[in-house]
């Protein structure tokens, strides 16, 4: 910290005073743990044990990562420690700099400096001794802006931002840690290089996350990696969540009936430890959780209109626990997800889709579930809306796909499309086009994350049975095969073998010939 201990009260009085702030500010407030700060100036915020330990661990520890469920208050955390920081360096006339990152830009903007304007409302400026800090004055969109110092937000992928970040005072802020990159941690290093020398630098870093796969520099820290001992690491519990009044009671078990008891999804977000996906997952849950994120940045700008028609696609309930689901796609976008209740009328649920086929002047098509109950909606919307605008999908079947590469096959219909969609979403082959961006939805999540890669003896590519992922979850998959569905196109038919029609000179004419064979094509 700052050296202010050789400043008398009068002194620093004094030194206030001659910036405006109010007399009644003193060293002690500078010196104040969080908790004390929050106490004092945000008198109507009540800490909860585990936030109190965390932030006051920034005051004490220097570099502090903090690990739990979704709904420990994360965001609350993070926007009281850059009010306590900034206005207690303010107060004192020090210079300081605050950097916020995260694992995205959207998160930043949308989440992060939305919450530190909230909270900024529920300060007590008056206690603070500084003068009331005003949108689009002090406090910007994404950073605030002082006499003697500034907050700013910083892309993640911009680790030599953070590098220039100089002031007697730092602190910067990792938010959503578990995706920031190494190199972003390790440029925070060079704000510590300071610390301590005559000069009396000081600089603190706020890591906060719910975990993810065990990789990466937050899951160093908290595993304790050589090189990453001088972080102090504290892992919020459900118990500890929930004694707190943060999380409802029913809420575990709800994901755990989304999503399965055993799966990253409830290990991270849930229990708030590291987990990866399983060896044999077909769609890795990061790849999901980057698509939900790519809907939400599409619909914070307003939802622009992707280009092309309207792919529906239709999973038809089985039986009376199971939902009837309508999902839409148009371009790269999964645009939203309709659910119906159960119904053992399927002319009608075909006919509620031709209707919403026939609705919009784009060109539409559909692609239905015919098995089981399927197929008498299939065959109902066949007959209002004709054979060409709708494909009849048969999971069993067999046909003559082939993945991106055109080298491995599929065993069967259920398989090849369920690894289209795969494809759709792997980050590495965003140069056949853009990935795709699906709607926020916790029970998504689980569908899409739940089927399994199963051996084959031939080497094809095999996804287990419907039956068998229904099994696991404990329920059926209903929005993940609906959004499936949409994005599927059959291969088109292959042209008829070239007919036999002569010899070409200087052939033997009792040489047998073979019409040509064609390879069927991919179709996407």
């Amino acid at each position: 910290m700052a050296d202010l201990s050789t400043l008398s009260d009068w002194q620093l009085r004094a030194r206030l005073e001659s910036h405006g702030v109010k007399a009644e500010a003193s060293a002690d407030a500078v010196n104040e743990l969080p908790s004390e700060w929050v106490a004092r100036c945000m008198p109507s915020v009540k800490l909860d044990p585990y936030q109190i330990e965390i932030i006051d661990a920034v005051a004490t520890h220097q570099r502090v990562a903090a690990r739990g469920p979704r709904g420990l208050g994360k965001t609350m955390l993070s926007s009281i420690v850059v009010l306590w920081f900034a206005s207690t360096r303010e107060v004192a006339g020090v210079d300081w700099k605050i950097v916020t990152t995260s694992g995205s830009w959207y998160q930043l903007k949308t989440f992060l400096w939305r919450e530190i304007h909230k909270w900024a409302r529920r300060v007590d400026w008056d206690a603070v001794g500084l003068p009331k800090w005003r949108d689009g004055e002090e406090l910007l969109k994404t950073g605030i802006e002082l006499t003697h110092g500034a907050a700013s937000a910083t892309s993640p992928d911009k680790p030599d931002m953070i590098e220039g970040a100089h002031g007697d005072s730092v602190l910067v802020l990792f938010d959503e840690s578990k995706i920031i990159s190494t190199e972003v941690f390790d440029a925070v290093e060079g704000i510590f290089s300071n610390v301590g020398n005559k000069q009396g630098a000081e600089g603190f870093a706020l890591a906060v996350s719910t975990p993810g796969p065990p990789i990466g520099r937050f899951y160093d820290i908290h595993s304790r990696k050589r090189g990453t001992e001088k972080w102090w690491t504290r892992h919020v519990t459900l118990t500890e969540c929930q004694d707190a009044g943060r999380i409802d009671e029913d809420w575990p078990q709800e994901r755990a009936e989304a999503w399965g008891v055993d799966s990253p999804m409830y290990r991270n977000h849930v229990l708030g430890e590291f987990a990866a996906d399983d060896e044999n997952s077909l769609i890795p849950l990061a790849w999901v959780e980057a698509a939900m994120q790519r809907w939400r940045e599409w619909d914070d700008d307003g939802r622009p209109n992707p280009s092309g028609g309207i792919r529906f696609g239709v999973d038809v309930a089985r039986q009376g626990s199971d939902r009837s689901v309508i999902a839409r796609k148009r371009g790269a976008y999964i645009t939203d997800i309709e659910t119906e209740d159960y119904t053992d009328n399927v002319s009608e649920l075909g006919d509620r889709v031709a209707s919403m086929m026939n609705a919009t002047s784009l060109s539409t098509s559909a692609c239905v579930d015919a098995d089981g109950m399927g197929a008498g909606t299939a065959d109902r919307m066949r007959t209002v809306m004709g054979d060409g605008r709708v494909t009849v999908f048969h999971g069993g079947a067999h046909d003559d796909w082939t993945d991106v590469s055109g080298e491995l096959r599929a065993f069967n219909n259920r398989s090849a499309a369920w690894w289209n969609l795969r494809e759709l979403l792997d980050p590495a082959l965003e140069r056949y086009g853009p990935r795709l961006a699906l709607p926020p939805s916790e029970r998504l999540l689980g569908d899409l994350t739940a089927p399994k890669r199963v051996s084959d003896a031939s080497g094809k590519i095999r996804v287990e049975s419907k039956d068998q992922t229904k099994k696991r979850l404990g329920r059926s998959p209903d929005e993940g095969d609906a959004v499936v569905y949409a994005c599927w196109t059959p291969p088109p038919e292959p042209p008829p073998p070239t007919e036999w029609v002569g010899y070409a000179p200087g052939n033997d004419p009792g040489q047998s010939s073979t019409p040509k064979q064609y390879k069927r094509s991919r179709g996407r």
